[in-house]
């Protein structure tokens, strides 16, 4: 998706967010967000919360996609772990490497503004839906609970996840060919 695209859907799809959680709930006592619900936080907090979100997505999508960064190595003699070790830290190492070394800034901001803008993208159009079908169905409203939001939220999580690691796979089958 080109940056310009990808900033109107995330764009687009906070604003609807917060008018439809202004419409539905305007004390906040319905909203699921874990900065209101558990924190305790209000509205001041909410939109700066999310204006500082959606910039770093925004700021790191530009970053990697400007250079058009390819995160991939080629011609890597090993096994994925190697592999994934190239991706994360820039070089091969072993698993217990791997798991104590900090990624590369490049794949942090590659993360921050694929995966979580993504997965914001979905956000948006997943607690959209969410607010409508409380305010227009009663039957939903007796089965919703913050619980099953945060379920379906993750779920997308999850998946956005599941296919960056097959894009990932694709790729590691792709230099192992050469």
């Amino acid at each position: 998706m080109k940056l310009f695209s990808f900033s109107i859907w995330i764009i687009a799809t906070r604003i609807i967010d917060l008018i439809c959680t202004y419409l539905y709930t305007p004390d906040l006592k319905n909203e699921a967000s874990f900065i209101i619900s558990v924190l305790g936080f209000q509205w001041i907090v909410f939109i700066v919360f999310n204006l500082a979100l959606v910039f770093s997505v925004l700021y790191c999508r530009k970053r990697t996609s400007a250079s058009e960064i390819d995160l991939y190595p080629k011609n890597i003699n090993g096994n994925f772990i190697t592999y994934l070790g190239c991706i994360l830290v820039g070089k091969k190492c072993t698993f217990n490497q791997l798991l104590y070394q900090l990624p590369r800034k490049v794949v942090i901001e590659f993360y921050i503004g694929k995966i979580i803008g993504d997965c914001l993208i979905g956000f948006g159009f997943i607690t959209t839906l969410m607010w409508f079908l409380f305010y227009s169905s009663p039957r939903f409203r007796e089965l919703y609970a913050t619980e099953y939001v945060y379920l379906v939220l993750f779920g997308l999580v999850f998946i956005v996840h599941f296919l960056w690691l097959i894009e990932i796979v694709i790729n590691y089958t792709k230099t192992m060919k050469k």
